[in-house]
């Protein structure tokens, strides 16, 4: 079982580079990406990021975590243009206002229904995405039907979000609707947890998750207005600015992601503990980071042969409820902590008979060289750097919003 993981073996320019000049190299790039927040700078790191990964042979390990980058390049995106606030002058391209509602009307009443229904549909639906997410999500398949679902799905979600009030004549009616389809999706989210639709419910979830909390918070801000009407409902600006800010942020988020791969993949852990000690780093922590690098991957590959070995032996781990499967993964989890623990104390007594902690002087058996390459590479990012914070500084450029 290799401990190096995401390490790879090779002879590239990158590789041959000190591992404090890799560490000063990733702390310069890091200032250079968060100096920008236009998105057209940060996709520009991010292929260079591409490109860098390339040229070291480490396309394999972000192939195989692009789920991963995808995943967080969109939520990231979306949660900015939604939840970013203070622009000042902001160019408005869509709004979606709150109802009014008259207290003790039939729409009231249809309104704490729908609230406590949703609430319960939530309850239950949290139970589905952690089916959804953990497992199910990468078993979706590209039959035809499933392309079909995915697009009515989004579709019905997008228009209960834009249209909002325009949909229907009355607000009772409008959040009527949306209870249906909260309730329809997380009905089609247990009834065909295994089916190739996992992806499209649980996109219809987000939005249903997203109108139900509007949905909550607009009954308690009522509760301390006073007068016969209140404003129910979410009130929803997008703008052009926030359009625009909410990629920037999730290319900025994966381009450091990329980098500290690249980091991660031309540098062994051997070499970042000589690393840090040639910096006058203590042993102790030295090592201590050093083996979060070695053990972590270490254990997640025990996880993945604890569960061959359990499905060998009769374990379905895919059938019944989130409860059942819960209940069947102790024979996972059990025996991959036992074997934390036992790899937790077998390393602790080899460091120990090691002499580490002992407090005397420690002599190095290789010795990492520094070389012109590392000067070269030094000057050339840091006048790189030093040129984005200058021209962002004072010359605001790429600059979208006043704002990192």
């Amino acid at each position: 079982m290799s401990s190096r993981f995401l390490y790879i073996e090779a002879d590239t320019f990158i590789h041959r580079l000190h591992p404090n000049t890799k560490l000063l190299l990733l702390v310069l790039i890091f200032a250079a990406v968060l100096a920008f927040n236009h998105p057209a700078h940060e996709a520009g790191f991010l292929v260079l990021s591409l490109v860098l990964l390339a040229a070291a042979g480490a396309m394999g390990n972000l192939l195989r975590s692009w789920r991963f980058f995808t995943g967080i390049l969109v939520i990231s995106a979306l949660l900015w243009v939604l939840f970013v606030k203070g622009i000042a002058n902001p160019t408005i391209v869509w709004r979606m206002k709150p109802f009014l509602v008259e207290r003790g009307s039939s729409e009231y009443d249809m309104v704490i229904i729908i609230l406590m229904t949703g609430m319960l549909v939530l309850a239950i639906a949290l139970l589905s995405l952690v089916q959804l997410v953990i497992r199910d999500v990468h078993k979706t398949t590209g039959r035809p039907g499933w392309y079909v679902a995915l697009a009515l799905m989004v579709l019905a979600g997008l228009a209960l979000l834009w249209k909002s009030s325009g949909l229907v004549p009355r607000a009772w009616q409008w959040y009527t609707l949306l209870g249906i389809y909260f309730i329809l999706a997380t009905l089609v989210a247990l009834a065909r947890m295994k089916s190739s639709y996992a992806l499209a419910t649980w996109l219809a979830l987000v939005f249903a998750t997203v109108a139900m909390y509007y949905a909550v918070d607009g009954f308690l801000v009522h509760l301390h207005l006073p007068g016969p009407m209140f404003r129910w409902g979410p009130q929803i600006e997008i703008s052009r600015e926030a359009l625009l800010y909410g990629p920037a942020m999730g290319l900025r988020i994966v381009a450091f992601l990329s980098f500290g791969l690249l980091f991660i993949s031309t540098t062994s852990p051997e070499q970042l503990t000589q690393g840090l000690r040639a910096m006058g780093m203590p042993i102790t922590p030295s090592v201590a980071l050093s083996l979060a690098f070695r053990l972590v991957p270490t254990f997640a590959q025990t996880a993945r042969t604890v569960i061959d070995a359990q499905r060998s032996r009769g374990l379905d781990l895919d059938c019944g409820g989130p409860v059942g499967r819960l209940r069947r993964t102790m024979p996972v989890i059990v025996p991959t902590l036992a074997y934390a623990l036992r790899s937790a104390d077998d390393l602790t007594r080899a460091l120990e008979t090691r002499g580490l902690g002992s407090g005397a002087a420690r002599t190095e058996y290789r010795k990492l060289p520094s070389g012109v390459a590392d000067g070269v590479s030094v000057a050339i990012v840091l006048v790189f750097t030093a040129a984005c914070v200058v021209s962002r500084v004072w010359l605001d450029f790429g600059e979208l919003l006043p704002r990192l």
